[in-house]
């Protein structure tokens, strides 16, 4: 935010909030202050007139123990003395106000309300123009006709909302009308919104979203926490908007079914921009101990690190690490599904995290699943809420959310109609059927088949009659990463290394097949910090490498080799 004021300042009219220094501020609050803000001298621009919202401000003040309370009240009467040369002109548009509001006949009413534009325009110390006297014959004697009844009429808050908020946005579009002011005016106006996700700032976002249309000003607000009515508001630029991407299209007003919207116009005035993710240097700084692990774990999501490394006792041991998400579990879930309202939503949601990417949310048979997904309405949300990201040529659920979805799955009873074996026995079988063998090994492992593993990994090793190449071992290396990568529901409460030799204690013995089946299960713990956290089977790993190294021939022994090396030095 400091970066984007810096950036824009003295090129643009530009104001700043932080709904955390103003918790409890009403939207018609805030409205005011923005005009304030922005009305500031820029050069090139000079000084944008805020009429209406004065006018709004002034009546509003007249009412103070009916409408807004004494202390708002005396906030508003300093905002108008601010944008007047003097108090005493603010004392005279409240006394003003006083009378307009009191004007019972339409002729009364308009004609108090061109008296007191007129008077708002003096305070400020501009000249009467033609601009004003539009302003007083047509938006103000509209604003203040509903601001008016929204006081007399036991103060409807929303409406005194609105209708400064409707003040605002015609007071900026008429400070940008005309040959003169759009030629001198010929960029947006900036407001910067930090920590809108308080309620003050959800409050002020949801009226702003209704009354704001093609006005001159780039609006950018900060959130920490997920605001649920974002779902169906908020657009991704992107690859939501690509074509085909198999993501339905927004659903259109005129189309049945949930909260319709506008989607086509509120997709190109809002977009989403995910923001700090954190480096594990950043992590450091949280937690100087264990930070690889939580970085691993979380995947630098701000969330997730604050939550793992307030769990963490202050010196924890393998244990804690290894079972800190099952404290962790369900406020997770909550926090992330929150977009998902419907339970079977969410249950497909955990079935589907099996797969290596999201390629089984559009698949029934895999989910089991009743609701009609058609090309997968499900990935829409999860794209459009930055819970999935590019890796290769699939999309990936984000490393924290996948996680805890795994861990639901993993503690799913086995008679579930979708537990943990019989969704990764559906998905083997399916990528098998479409030919996919390592995608079919990935889930064998899952079910803590090693020896299978094993089996089709020693093929390219024991050909006598063809050299173990170069290129040949890459892309050995790359089978054996992309298997590996397979999620498991090992107990927390055994040493890793401890682990790897019980899952290789009944694979038959045979040339490579001992070093080989280390090597696999070591790799499968090591690619999960909670099963390997403090990263104990580097070593297995490396010494497991060489001893395939040494067992084959040509020069894909050395590719083997480096990648030891690599383990040997922590690089991996």
């Amino acid at each position: 935010m400091r970066a984007i004021e810096d950036s824009f300042a003295g090129h643009v009219p530009q104001v700043v909030l932080d709904f955390e220094k103003h918790p409890d501020a009403r939207p018609f609050e805030v409205f005011s202050k923005l005009a304030v803000g922005l009305s500031r001298h820029c050069p090139q621009f000079g000084r944008l007139p805020f009429p209406l919202v004065s006018l709004c401000s002034a009546v509003v003040a007249r009412e103070p123990d009916v409408a807004i309370g004494p202390r708002v009240a005396e906030e508003l009467r300093e905002a108008i003395a601010q944008t007047s040369p003097t108090i005493g002109f603010a004392t005279r548009i409240a006394d003003l106000a006083r009378s307009v509001s009191e004007a019972g006949s339409a002729p009364e009413l308009g004609g108090a309300v061109d008296v007191l534009v007129k008077l708002i325009a003096m305070a400020e110390g501009r000249r009467l123009s033609n601009r004003f006297r539009k302003i007083g014959a047509g938006d103000a004697r509209a604003v203040l006709t509903d601001l008016i009844t929204a006081v007399r009429d036991d103060v409807d808050n929303e409406a005194v909302d609105k209708t400064f908020g409707k003040a605002f946005c015609a007071d900026l579009r008429c400070a940008f009308d005309g040959w003169v002011n759009s030629a001198r005016r010929s960029a947006n106006c900036l407001v910067l919104l930090d920590n809108s996700h308080l309620p003050a700032g959800q409050a002020f976002l949801s009226v702003l979203q209704q009354v704001r249309g093609e006005d001159p000003v780039a609006f950018v607000a900060t959130s920490r926490e997920w605001n649920a009515s974002w779902r169906h508001r908020w657009r991704r630029p992107g690859i939501a908007d690509e074509p085909g991407s198999g993501l339905p299209p927004p659903r259109r007003p005129d189309q049945a079914g949930g909260d319709a919207v506008d989607a086509e116009r509120l997709s190109k005035d809002w977009y989403l921009v995910l923001l700090g993710e954190l480096t594990e240097q950043d992590t450091t700084e949280l937690a100087p101990s264990h930070a690889s692990f939580v970085h691993r774990l979380t995947g630098g999501l701000p969330w997730a690190v604050r939550r793992v490394v307030s769990a963490l006792p202050d010196s924890p041991s393998v244990r804690d690490l290894r079972s800190v998400l099952a404290g962790l579990a369900d406020e997770s879930a909550k926090y992330l599904l929150q977009e998902f309202e419907s339970l079977t939503e969410q249950e497909d949601l955990i079935t589907a995290s099996a797969g290596r990417g999201i390629e089984f949310l559009a698949d029934p048979k895999v989910l089991g699943s009743e609701m009609p997904y058609g090309l997968g309405e499900l990935r829409a949300p999860l794209v459009n809420n930055f819970w999935v990201r590019g890796e290769g040529e699939r999309l990936v659920l984000n490393p924290w959310l996948r996680r805890v979805l795994l861990y639901l799955l993993a503690t799913r009873p086995d008679d579930h109609r979708a537990s943990w074996a019989k969704v990764h026995t559906l998905c083997r079988t399916r990528q098998e059927k479409h030919g996919s063998q390592v995608e079919a090994l990935y889930h064998r492992l899952a079910l803590e088949d090693v020896e299978s593993v094993v089996v089709h990994l020693s093929g390219p090793l024991d050909a006598d009659d063809v050299l173990f190449g170069d290129k040949a071992g890459r892309l050995w290396l790359q089978d054996l990463d992309a298997i590996t990568a397979a999620p498991n529901r090992l107990p927390a409460d055994r040493d890793p290394r401890d682990q790897v030799e019980q899952l290789i204690e009944t694979i038959p013995h045979a040339r490579n097949s001992r070093a080989l089946s280390r090597l696999v299960a070591a790799l499968w713990l090591y690619s999960d910090p909670l099963a390997d956290p403090s990263r104990a089977l580097r070593q297995t790993i490396a010494t497991a490498l060489d001893h395939v190294a040494i067992q084959v021939h040509g020069a894909g022994a050395l590719v083997l080799q480096d990648r030891a090396e690599a383990y040997r030095k922590g690089l991996l």
